[in-house]
């Protein structure tokens, strides 16, 4: 069995929740923790990461999914690229070795018509590669993703349109994504 720590927003939130209820196929993954919550950007992962006892280890791959909500909110991206590395220093500082696989974001279907948000994303995910070490793995969600058959149509309770969360299907990809990283790139403890 292969573990797993995840950190993020809703994505790793709902990363984690898959891994739990999918626990019996497979993939033979499971989420030891997750320190992820809806809607966090990633200074709300910082202030919460300092402030908190985390109950991460360094002995247990991150999954970092996060930034997504940054973008959205039309930060400029080289704003949310320093704020990425210094949370990825912060981590770095707290669990020394601790290997990270940085899974680059997809072009959400909420996006499909915003040149600039498509630009942003494709500049924060060349930024990811920036930081690949033999601790660092980037995982590319994007190519496997690329319709949004791969993405809630609509939030499940209010109904309302969504186009920016993976569905079922597709964090079926993402957790074969991660299996196939942990099997290459990352030694696993």
């Amino acid at each position: 069995m292969n573990l797993i720590q995840c950190i993020g927003s809703s994505h790793s939130k709902r990363l984690a929740f898959h891994l739990e209820r999918s626990k019996n196929s497979c993939h033979r993954l499971q989420c030891l923790s997750s320190f992820s919550f809806s809607g966090a950007k990633i200074s709300d992962i910082k202030v919460r990461f300092k402030k908190t006892k985390h109950g991460l280890v360094a002995s247990v791959p991150i999954v970092v999914f996060i930034g997504g909500n940054d973008l959205l909110a039309k930060k400029e991206v080289s704003q949310v690229i320093q704020q990425y590395l210094s949370m990825v220093r912060l981590f770095r500082r707290a669990l020394p070795g601790v290997k990270l696989i940085l899974v680059a974001l997809p072009i959400f279907p909420c996006c499909y018509e915003s040149h600039e948000l498509k630009v942003s994303i494709s500049e924060f995910n060349q930024f990811l590669y920036t930081l690949c070490n033999p601790n660092t793995v980037v995982i590319d969600l994007g190519p496997h993703v690329r319709t949004p058959e791969y993405f809630h149509r609509y939030y499940p309770r209010s109904r309302k349109p969504d186009g920016l969360h993976l569905n079922h299907k597709g964090y079926d990809i993402l957790v074969g994504l991660l299996v196939e990283a942990l099997k290459s790139e990352v030694v696993c403890t």
